[in-house]
């Protein structure tokens, strides 16, 4: 690969980082707030679901509905940690309203 493309994806990837940096945050604070795994409670790190909220933000730019939030969210909770982890989908609520506002609001 050239070096000239090698540093457009790079310039690239920054300025989509930059972007959605603003979005991550919310995602990152509502998940944490919301400690859907209970990890947090049990004294895990505050950055816990780090992994989580990098898999969701691209993701949730898709939906079209605080429902729909919801369910990605329950959705990667599950798969990450296994259905008994996620939990009922009610854990998700007060972290996708928060997201979905998010949303909604212009960048």
């Amino acid at each position: 690969m050239a070096v000239e493309q090698m540093s457009e994806q790079i310039t690239r990837r920054h300025l989509f980082r930059r972007e959605l940096h603003p979005l991550r945050s919310v995602v990152a604070s509502a998940v944490a707030a919301a400690d859907p795994a209970r990890f947090l409670a049990l004294g895990a790190p505050g950055d816990e679901y780090e992994k989580e909220v990098e898999a969701l933000v691209p993701r949730l730019l898709h939906a079209r509905s605080r429902d729909q939030v919801q369910v990605i969210i329950r959705d990667e909770f599950a798969r990450r940690f296994g259905e008994d982890v996620a939990g009922p989908p009610e854990r998700y609520l007060a972290a996708s309203d928060s997201i979905w506002e998010a949303l909604r609001s212009p960048r």
